[in-house]
């Protein structure tokens, strides 16, 4: 067995004896409609193949009509009587739709009309045109969680953990984050200004930027290697493109005869589940549980990987803070449950719920949340997050100086200092490997 996973596991288990997570997109996971079939790892344990139902979901439901006398009062009352009439129909149905969906107190289900949906694809493929950002709500704030490198946000000097207050002089309070987010999207070469409340030591700073868009092309996993045994494979987002880049990037790994491989999922805000899925089940055997979906009724369905991953004994550490949430922390979850990496960095942001995307016949579309993400282990992660099994931050001083802590202890425990010359004589002493003690998971 390699060297860190049989360090790690020693230690859990002593552990526990002593005991007895512009704008691309909130930092969401999904499943889309289009895509639901081949986004399950493997078969669910608990889920048999049914009929696609979407045609049936045109059609009312039996016994609705009387319900919804109400609701045709009152379109018929506007038709007849607003002030400012005629009323765009399109836009009284989309703003009926919102409307349902905020009645659910869930900012995760959301609406997006044609133009907004067109949008969002455009981001998970891979490109779009934007800041650079990602956003998610924090503390019922919305709250910027990735500011992506190289993008124009990042050049402008916005932060992870600027809380947005206004859009172009707009506030945003009551906005959802689908409809903050189309306010910043727009066409390259204009700009935005955008208020924001930054967190201080003492009270927080109110701070304007103007931002020119740019067209963003997100190139999901890049690579670089520390020396000549270590690579670094860096994932900025879970899109379309990232199972078929981060393979290619295993394979030059492995042609170059690596020893290690760090994994920075730092910033990564989410993306699709068959992403995530991807890249986690290269490291882990097969018929492996990946994540635990908690359905609404109680029921949970094991979604498992389906064959053996290629690099099962590579030495894994994994890179994460407050800016991994969603499909990063199913990935950062079940490489610590299943002690097959070590955890370094500050603690995830705590994106643990489900949404299911379903395009709509006049291409709008909604998402909505159908239930929990647990890691294979049982631990919930909405509102909680992953902890390291070592913190180590990497601040403002350390960016600008070049400096990257948590990227250098990594270093340091893929690279266990050796044993000096023992004289013949001698009993030799054991040599110990600096490794922290994992939290309970």
């Amino acid at each position: 067995m390699v060297l860190i996973m049989g360090l790690r596991r020693g230690l859990l288990s002593t552990f526990a004896a002593g005991l007895v997570v512009a704008l691309a997109f909130g930092a969401g996971y999904f499943i889309g409609s289009q895509e639901a079939a081949e986004a399950q790892v493997g078969p669910p344990s608990t889920v048999t193949p049914t009929p696609d139902p979407r045609d049936a979901l045109t059609q009312p439901p039996d016994g609705i009509a009387e319900q919804f006398g109400a609701f045709w009062q009152v379109w018929n009352l506007i038709q007849q009587e607003f002030v400012s009439g005629p009323v765009d129909q399109t836009q009284l149905l989309y703003g009926a739709i919102r409307g349902m969906l905020e009645s659910l107190d869930d900012p995760y289900s959301v609406f997006f009309d044609p133009a907004t949906h067109k949008l969002q694809q455009a981001t998970l493929e891979g490109s779009y045109e934007g800041i650079g950002t990602a956003i998610d709500l924090k503390d019922g704030l919305i709250t910027i969680i990735t500011v992506f490198e190289g993008s124009p946000a990042a050049a402008a000097g916005l932060q992870s953990g600027d809380v947005l207050l206004s859009v172009d002089g707009r506030e945003i309070t009551g906005l959802s984050m689908a409809e903050v987010a189309t306010l910043i999207r727009g066409p390259a070469d204009t700009s935005i200004r955008l208020t924001i409340s930054r967190p201080g030591l003492l009270q927080a700073e109110i701070l304007e930027f103007n931002v020119t868009r740019q067209r963003l092309t997100v190139e999901s996993v890049t690579t670089r290697y520390v020396g000549d045994d270590l690579a670094v494979i860096k994932i900025r987002t879970f899109a379309a493109t990232t199972p078929r880049q981060f393979a290619a990037a295993l394979r030059r790994v492995e042609g170059e005869g690596v020893s290690g491989i760090v994994l920075d999922l730092r910033d990564n805000p989410g993306g699709y589940l068959s992403s995530s899925a991807a890249v986690v089940s290269q490291f882990l055997p097969a018929d492996t549980v990946v994540l635990v979906e908690q359905l609404g009724s109680g029921e949970q369905q094991l979604h498992r990987t389906r064959r053996d991953g290629p690099l099962l004994d590579m030495p894994l550490v994994v890179l994460i803070n407050n800016g991994s949430a969603s499909g990063a922390e199913i990935v950062a979850g079940a490489l610590a449950d299943h002690d097959r990496a070590i955890l370094i960095g500050e603690k995830t942001f705590g994106k643990g719920t489900v949404q299911v995307e379903h395009d709509l016949t006049d291409g709008s579309a909604v998402r909505i949340t159908m239930a929990r993400w647990l890691t294979p282990n049982g631990h919930e992660i909405q509102g909680v997050g992953l902890e390291p099994d070592e913190v180590v931050t990497r601040t403002a001083d350390d960016r600008t100086e070049g400096l990257d802590p948590p990227l250098t202890r990594a270093q340091q425990l893929l690279r266990p200092p050796a044993a000096a010359p023992t004289p013949a004589a001698a009993t030799p002493t054991p040599t110990t490997v600096p490794i922290p003690v994992p939290v309970n998971r």
